[in-house]
């Protein structure tokens, strides 16, 4: 468990055997707490001619898998009865109408349901690659939060440069994705948490300003932050009272864009407002959407934002640089650690120095040292990746390249101090004599004499 959402492993004991009939997965029998889930066999799916299979390597968690794990969330029609909204896995079987992808390709995806199993099937177009250097373990949280986020605020939403939003629940994965892509667009973050220890982490990764609902008025702050104006755009996950002083709170020309009801369903609210400022309130669900629609969702985020992993650790820590004399997209020497000694712990993320870098428990190193901070959602898929024993994705090379052997990025070593001479002049003193010169001091003043 960690922030944003968990992660399940599934990893098959059986080595992607296509050929067996049936397979394991994880149900509520009957429904109610986690106590209730359990293993049970299913037949291995048979894709249709435009999804492929997938042997599943690990699924996210997701509020509507807990709430079906409860009994409290009847299944779509249509949808598979077993829970698990995205996955990670290996493609072992394509539909006949499948041509993107091939057999043995790692992907990513977003599912209308089961993929608490060892096998799913999923439309093709609904699968992304999983980001560069991003495990796999890791990549089975991304889809969600990320096509959810995606179609509310840059879609729907429109977020722009100079905009001011309103993020609710800033400390939800939904929460932090949207943070950080608001903030990569330009606009002015508000965001709001429960408690202080929460408001901090809004901060630290990227909110404008943190608003405690349970000792501050969001309307309050927001319309002081924004000199009476409002604020451009609202993403609500609450829903029910929040809902009338949301309205209130919008600007002219506002967007409220309801992405959950965890609230409450209804509402009274004031339509003047939203006539007289000429308002936009849009509510979405992503799992209803047609197969055609979620490939158009995955084709925006595997475009815009994919490419932003590739811009934290390994522009700092991969083959062009190795900062601290760390390498992390390499196994061998991410495990070996740099300067300072080993940073990933495998299984154990708790002492993984790393974690306390990037998180801000370190007060003296923080990673990145520049630009903003990795939000929550990362950190935690970063946390789990180690947990479960920092597997690394199969594609990336298991030995150093020739920059590693640049004196830069070796380890420092003190020569040994003739007795009696000043440690510089020892210095200069055994660099001298590796190259066939000499040393000599006069008159106890530091004096170099080069003599072949």
């Amino acid at each position: 468990m960690y922030h944003g959402k968990p992660v399940i492993r599934l990893m098959s004991v059986n080595n992607a055997n296509t050929g067996s009939k049936s397979m394991r997965v994880i149900q509520a029998i009957p429904f109610g707490p986690p106590e209730n889930l359990c293993l049970s066999e299913r037949s291995v799916p048979e894709p249709k001619a435009y999804e492929v299979l997938i042997k599943v390597i690990a699924a996210g968690v997701n509020g509507a898998d807990l709430r079906q794990r409860e009994g409290k969330y009847p299944v779509p029609k249509g949808a598979p009865d077993i829970m698990g909204l995205e996955i990670s896995g290996t493609i072992v079987k394509l539909g006949s109408d499948c041509s993107r992808f091939k057999i043995g390709e790692k992907v990513c995806s977003l599912l209308n349901g089961g993929g608490y199993a060892e096998y799913a099937v999923v439309p093709e177009g609904q699968c992304m690659p999983i980001p560069t250097r991003v495990s796999p373990i890791d990549a089975a949280g991304l889809p969600e939060v990320f096509c959810t986020v995606w179609t509310n605020l840059l879609d729907r939403g429109s977020v722009s440069k100079n905009d001011t939003v309103l993020i609710q629940g800033g400390t939800s994965g939904i929460g932090f994705a949207a943070i950080r892509l608001a903030k990569l667009r330009g606009a002015k973050v508000f965001s709001t948490a429960r408690t202080v220890k929460k408001c901090a982490a809004i901060r630290r990764f990227g909110a404008d300003r943190a608003i405690n609902y349970s000792e501050e008025n969001f309307w309050e702050v927001c319309h002081l932050e924004t000199g009476g104006k409002g604020v451009d755009i609202i993403v609500d996950i609450i829903g029910g009272n929040y809902l009338p002083k949301e309205v209130e709170l919008l600007a002219p020309g506002g967007r409220l864009l309801i992405l959950n009801l965890q609230g409450g369903e209804k509402a009274e609210v004031d339509f003047s407002h939203v006539h007289g400022k000429h308002l936009t309130i849009t509510g979405s669900r992503l799992r209803p959407r047609s197969i055609e629609e979620k490939a158009a969702i995955c084709r925006q985020v595997e475009k815009e934002i994919w490419p932003l992993f590739q811009e934290h650790c390994v522009k700092c820590h991969g083959p062009d640089q190795q900062k601290s004399g760390y390498r992390i997209d390499i196994a061998e020497l991410a495990l070996e650690g740099g300067e300072m000694g080993e940073a990933i712990i495998p299984g154990n993320s708790a002492k993984s120095p790393l974690i306390h870098f990037i998180s801000g428990l370190d007060e003296e190193i923080v990673m990145p040292p520049k630009g903003d901070p990795f939000n929550a959602k990362t950190v935690g898929l970063i946390r789990a990746w180690i947990d479960q024993g920092a597997d690394w994705p199969e594609d990336v090379g298991a030995k150093a390249v020739d920059r590693m052997d640049h004196w830069a990025f070796k380890k420092i070593t003190w020569p040994t101090s003739p007795r009696f001479m000043h440690p510089i002049d020892a210095f200069v003193k055994v660099r001298l004599e590796a190259k066939g010169l000499e040393f000599k001091s006069l008159f106890g003043q530091r004096r170099l004499e080069c003599r072949k």
